[in-house]
């Protein structure tokens, strides 16, 4: 039963008396129906407004993913104009994509190939890109004539920043056709006409209305959509024709949707005086019929501004019963707008997750991650998007004809890191996979084996093998598959652009694996070069000295030993003719000392300065230490201790050198005992190895650590006195004699020296 004809029941069963509540039940149910109407509008223009909120989100976090490219860093705006290129061809509502400096030069433009004249930003562009360099934020611009295409557009601009600072500005100029198409998404009514207006109320789009791009908005539009951010009015249209229209403003982007309806036919409009004059002339029988029709009515009515409310939040609607076929088909055009709308935000999630996946990949190449922890982090959310039992992540070893897992994904297991291998002939054809071409493998095409039949046993009939390629080399592939053949083009672009940005990641980890191997190895070379050139150099520097030191023994023993050797004759003839005094005596012993220590020092200058000649021959260590300790007596003050081994202690080496090198242990650590006294220990022994051990320790002030490498330099002394060779001629004649010197010391408690000289073969 039609709608006019419940309103005519409703007239006819309206009683005279109740006239005047048949009328104000008329009134109050007009009221209703009519806000309704204008919640459902105003529901609608919201949705709306989500909707472009949302494709500007979109876009603005596709440029944000853009504006992370590591050719930015690289400064390699060639392979960025070439991912740009990619990217544009995947969204069909872009039409260029341009970089600009902060200044507002652009550097690129995808219309142009790479290198050529680049025009100069639009003159409206200027305001609004320096709102966006000094805001820091992503904009959306106004809808202006393009210089180049001299057609309308909206450009919706990203600021790149690297350091704090904003570096350039990613800019995508967007067709207002596309916001036309995100319009008739919406599946608004046939007789509503919707509208979306830029900042300035200018139409940038719409649907179910003849309003041409560019023009400005109806001036009470515009004057109630400046006072408020939505809201509902109603007046003629420029026809004449009356209309109730409902706006709401983005907060994000500023822009404004509306949604108008004619009031009067259709659904929402119906003219109250004839229904108050239909209750008029039948006021006898209006008050039951009036009921009646009233619950039939205005219920329905109700449960479909819920509908549309909940249309707006997102969420799913029943269909509402109602006798009123009118009302009954806007219960199923709600009832299908929630489903497209249900659909519609499917997509974009799923869109925003293919983003989310390919922004994934850049972060970690960014970050230097490892290809195998890229394909795992990606994988599943890949499996799961592309709604595939398996998905797997493979590498080509061309020259083996192989491949490798780098990642497998399945129901209930992850395979991650190399080990599985099958052969190449399984990928399909190669050189289409090198052109870039996906293939399609039926696995009961292919030969029975034990990989084909691995497969079959997972369940897996048809699989698609998408190729990895990075700077024109096929690397690998992501292949998915399951039990049956169809792979929807969607699925196969998803799969298409994982394997571009897999392979770009792939690859810049290889490299960045091959540049740390290499800075590895130089960084390996420079420091043995470093310390063959330190060890050359100390060389060098020893030799020197020595070189010094011999010519200056040659002057010394030739300039001093004959004045000593006068010194010491006289000393001789005065004791010959005999003291006249104990106080003569002692001056001459004093003398005579003194000549002896001068002879040693010059005997030990020569000895260092020239290469000694080593006699080895088979001798007793035990032998030489008892002789020279007892005819070297001990200084006052300092107790000499005396162990021998009792084993052989036979060694092959020339005694009189072990005789230097024990007198200059001896009076190194006398030395060091001369100020407070102390023990002094001598000690030899066998070791278990058969090396022979002379140990010569003291009690005396220790040597400070760093000092333990250059007290075996020639010339080098801690002490007031001496020429700092003692040490030097002990290390030359034990190394000579095929022994080392070790050095144990603890300033305060003393100094061990420990000589070890080989076993006799």
């Amino acid at each position: 039963m039609g709608f006019r004809r419940s309103l005519a029941l409703l007239v006819i069963g309206t009683l005279a008396p109740l006239l005047v509540f048949s009328a104000v039940a008329v009134y109050q149910y007009d009221r209703a129906r009519n806000a309704a109407a204008e919640q459902t509008l105003l529901d609608a223009s919201r949705a709306l407004v989500l909707a472009l909120d949302q494709h500007f989100e979109a876009t603005i976090t596709a440029l944000v993913v853009l504006g992370s490219s590591e050719h930015l860093d690289a400064a390699d705006l060639a392979a960025f104009h070439r991912q740009c290129v990619r990217a544009i061809e995947a969204r069909d509502e872009w039409r260029a994509i341009s970089l600009f400096d902060p200044s507002g030069r652009r550097l690129m433009i995808t219309r142009e190939p790479f290198g050529s004249a680049l025009p100069g930003p639009p003159p409206v562009m200027s305001e609004p890109f320096r709102r966006l360099i000094e805001g820091r934020t992503p904009n959306v611009s106004d809808l202006f004539e393009s210089p180049l295409t001299r057609r309308h557009a909206v450009s919706v601009g990203v600021p790149v920043m690297r350091g704090g600072e904003v570096r350039w500005v990613l800019s995508a100029g967007l067709n207002p056709e596309a916001l036309g198409k995100l319009v008739t998404e919406q599946r608004v009514l046939s007789d509503w006409t919707a509208t979306i207006f830029d900042r300035s109320y200018r139409v940038v789009a719409g649907a179910g209305s003849p309003s041409r791009i560019g023009e400005a908005g109806a001036p009470g539009l515009v004057a109630a959509a400046r006072g408020v951010a939505e809201g509902t009015l109603r007046g003629p249209t420029v026809e004449g024709t009356p209309v109730l229209t409902a706006f709401s403003r983005s907060r994000a982007f500023g822009w404004t949707a509306s949604i108008r309806v004619p009031v009067a036919g259709g659904v929402f409009g119906q003219p109250v005086r004839a229904i108050l004059g239909a209750g008029a002339a039948l006021l006898l029988l209006g008050l039951t019929v009036a009921v009646w029709a009233g619950r039939r009515i205005s219920r329905p009515v109700e449960a479909l501004a819920h509908a549309a409310q909940r249309i707006g939040r997102g969420e799913s609607v029943q269909p509402v019963e109602s006798g009123v076929t009118e009302i009954a088909a806007l219960s199923t055009a709600l009832v299908g707008a929630s489903r497209e709308h249900t659909r519609a935000q499917a997509e974009r999630a799923k869109y925003a997750e293919r983003l989310d996946i390919l922004h994934e990949i850049d972060h970690l190449i960014i970050s230097g991650a490892a290809p195998v922890t890229i394909a795992e982090a990606v994988l599943r959310r890949l499996r799961d998007l592309l709604d595939v039992p398996r998905a797997i992540v493979n590498l080509f070893d061309l020259e083996k004809g192989e491949v490798e897992w780098l990642a497998a994904v399945g129901r209930r297991r992850v395979h991650l890191g190399p080990g599985v291998r099958y052969p190449l002939a399984l990928a399909g054809n190669l050189e289409a996979l090198k052109r870039g071409e996906p293939q399609i493998i039926d696995v009961r095409s292919l030969p029975a084996t034990i990989d084909s039949q691995a497969l079959l046993a997972s369940d897996v009939r048809v699989y698609m093998v998408v190729p990895m390629i990075a700077h024109e080399e096929l690397i690998g592939s992501v292949s998915f598959g399951g039990p049956t053949g169809q792979f929807p083009p969607e699925q196969v672009g998803i799969a298409r652009e994982a394997a571009t940005q897999l392979a770009i990641a792939i690859a810049q980890a290889r490299l960045q694996e091959r540049v740390n191997h290499h800075a590895k190895e130089l960084e390996d070379q420079v420091r043995v070069r470093t310390a063959a050139l330190e060890a050359a150099r100390e060389e060098l520097v020893r030799k020197e000295r020595l070189a010094t030191l011999g010519q200056l023994a040659g002057s010394v023993a030739h300039e001093l030993r004959n004045p000593l050797g006068v010194i010491k004759n006289s000393v001789y003839y005065l004791r010959m003719r005999g003291a006249e005094d104990e106080g003569t005596t002692r001056h001459l012993a004093i003398l005579e000392r003194e000549v002896t220590t001068a002879n040693r020092i010059i005997t030990e200058l020569l000895d260092f300065a020239r290469v000694p000649d080593s006699r080895p021959v088979a001798t007793s260590l035990n032998r030489i230490v008892a002789d020279y300790l007892e005819q070297n007596g001990a200084p006052d003050g300092v107790e000499r201790v005396l162990r021998l081994t009792s084993e052989s202690s036979e060694l092959h080496a020339d005694p009189h050198q072990l005789k230097l090198i024990l007198g200059n242990l001896v009076r190194n650590a006398e030395q060091a005992l001369a100020d407070g006294g102390g023990q002094l220990t001598v000690e030899t022994c066998r070791r278990a190895d058969g090396s022979l051990e002379l140990t010569v320790s003291d009690t005396g002030g220790g040597i400070p650590r760093q000092d333990f490498e250059r007290i075996f330099e020639p010339l080098y002394t801690t002490k007031a006195k001496g020429f700092g060779l003692g040490l030097p001629i002990v290390k030359q004649l034990t190394v000579l004699n095929g022994g080392d010197v070790e050095l144990e010391s603890e300033v305060g408690r003393g100094s061990r020296f420990r000589l070890r000289f080989p076993p006799i073969s």
